[in-house]
C-alpha cells in the first residue's frame, strides 16, 4: 500500500522525487528550458501557466485584501493572515508529538 505523500516518481537527470507522474514530468521538462509561461512583472519562469497564475496574485496588490493590523503586511487569503498573527502573539499551535516542541 503506497504511502500518501511518497515520492515514488524521480527525476532522471536530478534525482529529486515527485508524487505523481505528471509532477514529475513538468519537471523534467524545466531542465529541457521549457519555461513558456513568463511574468510580465517580474520576467519569473514558469512550467505552467497554472503556477504563473498562483504567482501573480503576488504581484496583484488588489488581490492582497487581508492587511495584518500589527505590521501593515498585506495577504492573498485570510488563512494566511490568521497565521501570519499567530507570529505576533507567539502561539505554536502545532507541536511534534514526540517531543513536544511547537512550530
Amino acid at each position: 500500500m503506497p504511502i500518501m505523500g511518497e515520492k515514488k516518481y524521480e527525476c532522471p537527470l536530478c534525482n529529486k522525487g515527485f508524487t505523481t507522474e505528471k509532477y514529475r514530468d513538468v519537471h523534467v521538462n524545466g531542465h529541457n528550458g521549457e519555461k513558456e509561461n513568463q511574468c510580465k512583472m517580474c520576467k519569473a519562469t514558469f512550467l505552467s501557466k497554472s503556477h504563473l497564475t498562483e504567482h501573480m496574485k503576488f504581484h496583484n496588490k488588489l488581490s492582497k485584501k487581508f492587511l495584518c493590523s500589527e505590521c501593515g503586511k498585506r495577504f492573498i487569503k485570510n488563512d494566511y493572515l490568521v497565521n501570519h498573527m499567530r507570529r505576533h502573539r507567539g502561539e505554536k499551535p502545532f507541536k511534534c508529538k514526540y517531543c513536544g516542541k511547537g512550530k
